[in-house]
């Protein structure tokens, strides 16, 4: 499984919205999840 499909997972992320990537940083006890909204208009 890939970091961002278990991100994906663990936040609940579904679709239109997509985890495109995540950075670990141990040093600063970090975590930095990239979330994209896919194609398509957003409803206010």
């Amino acid at each position: 499984m890939k970091d961002t499909q278990l991100y994906s997972q663990i936040l609940g992320i579904q679709k239109p919205w997509k985890v495109t990537s995540v950075n670990v940083s141990l040093a600063d006890d970090e975590v930095e999840v990239h979330v994209q909204h896919g194609s398509g208009k957003l409803k206010c």
